[in-house]
């Protein structure tokens, strides 16, 4: 049977008399709930995301092809809102759409090398499986990731890691 320490030892501490709990050793901080070193921000105020003040409007950038849209405020103006599409579509090849879009950017700038000592023996997760529409997602990332050489096929004897799929932030 397992349960939870704390509140095993508060239920312990409700059901003996008042005067015998002062016996109980004073509580000893553990090494690892706070310490300078850890960075975690999460919580703090000043790295919230930023929310838009307005609405934002869907703006599609070629008629032909609905995928590349961008967002604009609903609160300019006729002309200004004019203006702005007029700009996005003149530098319409500063975006990178996909990671079709970028094939001279040198693969140094994005390349991650796994330092792992070789002596090690890897340790081996439990493969998980997703569902038919991630799988999907995962197979095409993989092969535009493929398709440009960002990344490229290994063997492996055994199964190492399991994807890891993150949501963007739209």
């Amino acid at each position: 049977m397992s349960g939870d320490q704390k509140r095993g030892r508060e239920c312990y501490k409700l059901s003996i008399p008042r005067g015998l709990s002062k016996r109980d050793p004073p509580k000893r901080k553990r090494y690892y709930e706070k310490h300078p070193w850890d960075n975690d921000n999460r919580e703090l105020e000043s790295h919230k995301r930023g929310v838009p003040h307005e609405e934002l409007e869907m703006v599609v950038f070629y008629e032909r092809k609905p995928d590349p849209v961008f967002r604009i405020g609903t609160r300019l103006g006729k002309e200004h809102r004019k203006e702005l599409i007029a700009l996005e579509k003149k530098y319409e090849e500063v975006y990178a759409w996909g990671t079709e879009n970028i094939p001279g950017v040198d693969k140094e700038i994005a390349l991650r090398r796994l330092h792992v000592d070789p002596s090690f023996k890897p340790v081996k997760q439990k493969k998980r499986n997703f569902s038919d529409e991630k799988n999907r997602a995962i197979q095409k990332e993989v092969e535009e990731l493929v398709a440009t050489k960002a990344i490229r096929e290994l063997q492996f004897l055994e199964w190492i890691a399991n994807v890891v799929m993150v949501k963007k932030v739209q």
